[in-house]
């Protein structure tokens, strides 16, 4: 079993909390103005300001997620408030593609008689991570089929380092080859 925790990059989310906060305050100060006329309007925008630069800090600053291989499954378990939940297993053996972020979207477009994602999972610590990976799996639940054109997917969006990476690579590979 080999475990691995990312390291995140803040910069982006902090930039983004500091923006939700400021702009909510500046809504709330401009709506206290009396001769603005839809004042709840703007109210509300400062609400969902707000409520983003909570969610932001919850998310990318109080939350941790851990990759694991342990043989033939990929594990993504979530940290939160000192708790450790399971929010992804899966068998290595449903595997299709281990590539850059950037390119997953394509290489599903492009996969043999299409196919559409049902479910994508962000697993990435950072805000728009630049060397974020996907693993996309087949969620089908049956052996390929040629002539089966309604295949499903998952994408499972995570920030490997480059060993980790190599390792998630080979047992993807490893896992094909046992099929």
């Amino acid at each position: 079993m080999l475990k691995f925790r990312p390291k995140a990059k803040k910069l982006n989310a902090a930039l983004v909390v500091a923006a939700s906060f400021v702009l909510g305050a500046v809504c709330f100060i401009f709506a206290s103005f009396n001769s603005i006329s839809y004042k709840w309007a703007i109210q509300i925008a400062g609400i969902i300001l707000a409520a983003t630069g909570v969610e932001f800090v919850l998310r990318f600053f109080l939350t941790g997620f851990a990759y694991i291989v342990d043989g033939n499954k990929f594990v993504v378990t979530k940290t939160a408030a000192g708790h450790e939940q399971v929010i992804c297993d899966v068998p290595l053996d449903r595997a299709v593609a281990l590539l850059p972020a950037a390119e997953a979207k394509a290489k599903i477009s492009g996969l043999e008689n299409g196919g559409k994602v049902t479910l994508t999972m962000n697993c990435c610590v950072t805000f728009i991570p630049p060397d974020a990976y996907c693993l996309i799996i087949d969620t089908t639940g049956k052996k390929p089929d040629p002539n089966d054109s309604k295949r499903t997917y998952a994408m499972i969006n995570f920030e490997p380092d480059g060993e980790f990476l190599g390792i998630v690579s080979d047992a993807v590979e490893n896992a094909g080859k046992k099929e």
